[in-house]
């Protein structure tokens, strides 16, 4: 009971919090619209929020638990990403259990917003664990695997701890968001070879690190897998325009936005024009029918067996009709007639035998 009062007026301080930095919408839904009511009360006297004032906080020096967690419950809004290479503060563990149960009661509320809240722990467990996040860089780079001008980076391990980071860059590497044709043409290859090549969504990144002419994303996140349903989504939006609709679809159009911020000079729709004439589809790892043929010699042929017939459902359309059950002859035994003569029977034996 106790518990909940604190979370309840920790709920009630960020919402106020949330309010003078002109956000006072974040918390608009149910079950929370309570604290939102409150915070706005107490807050500041702004009766809508902007994409401006969004962007200011997420610029701002808060920290970057509440940005993890403006970002997450904005999901359908590209917003500048969020620094994981960061140390944590105390003013971080503390919203973090609000965040998570805000983000948790949201998801619960509708389950559109159940990516958002896995995403949120994921890269809160990365801010909290340096050795995760160096573990995510290691994904990415595994991503660009095979890319001729990949920036290599080395992570220390030994040296990486919860708390400390340690990465080497090649000599003369710089972090910039201000790209040559060359190097832009570069990135949007680098990009499509890890969402078409290796189905890797990236998000989250915030500039390039280059160093001649090799280069790669730096502070990137892997979002998910890039399934065959997503790749055929940015071939129709690329195409077609078609606007977004779940979560994943979002996070691809930010990165793909961002992407195109990066680089305004190119061409995306020539430059891949091999990997958006393809038609993706989930292979089935299925194995050939030889396997299964000297399969069925061994032991292991009871795995193989074929699948038990099924009754046709057409054969139990008759349950589908309202009537009166008693009246068939399968519950014949069920009349009063037999119940009586039951009775009567034991009656006579209890009494006379």
């Amino acid at each position: 009971m106790r518990n909940n009062i604190f979370q309840s007026l920790k709920i009630v301080r960020l919402a106020i919090l949330l309010a003078r930095a002109g956000l006072p919408q974040i918390l608009d839904y149910l079950p929370l619209r309570w604290g939102w009511i409150i915070g706005k009360f107490f807050g500041a006297r702004v009766t809508r929020q902007s994409d401006a004032a969004l962007l200011r906080f997420m610029q701002s020096d808060a920290c970057p638990i509440l940005k993890l967690l403006v970002s997450e419950l904005c999901w359908r809004q590209d917003l500048p990403a969020v620094d994981l290479r960061q140390s944590p503060t105390d003013e971080d563990f503390f919203w973090s259990p609000v965040a998570r149960s805000i983000l948790s009661l949201r998801a619960k509320h509708s389950a559109d917003n159940l990516p958002a809240y896995k995403s949120f722990m994921r890269r809160q467990d990365m801010l909290f664990d340096k050795r995760l996040y160096a573990a995510e860089v290691e994904a990415v780079q595994a991503a660009g695997s095979g890319y001729p001008d990949l920036l290599p980076i080395e992570i220390d391990w030994p040296a990486c701890s919860q708390t400390e980071l340690s990465m080497h860059f090649p000599p003369a590497t710089k972090f910039t968001t201000k790209l040559d044709s060359s190097a832009q043409i570069q990135l949007s290859l680098l990009w499509e070879k890890m969402f078409f090549g290796d189905s890797a969504l990236l998000s989250n990144w915030s500039e390039v690190a280059c160093s001649g002419e090799q280069l790669t994303f730096c502070n990137a996140t892997i979002s998910g897998h890039a399934s065959a349903g997503l790749k055929n989504f940015l071939v129709r939006h690329l195409h077609k325009g078609t606007s977004p609709s779940t979560y994943e679809q979002y996070r691809l159009t930010q990165s793909l936005a961002h992407l195109r911020r990066l680089c305004p000079q190119v061409d995306l729709l020539r430059l891949w024009q091999s990997s958006l004439s393809a038609r993706y589809q989930d292979s089935a790892a299925t194995p050939p029918s030889q396997y299964l043929q000297a399969l069925q010699q061994t032991d292991y042929r009871a795995g193989l067996a074929e699948p038990l017939p099924l009754t046709d459902p057409q054969d139990l359309t008759h349950l589908l009709k309202s009537r009166d059950l008693s009246r068939d002859k399968r519950f014949a035994n069920s009349s009063l007639v037999v119940f009586w003569g039951v009775v009567i029977l034991i009656y006579i034996l209890l009494k006379y035998f």
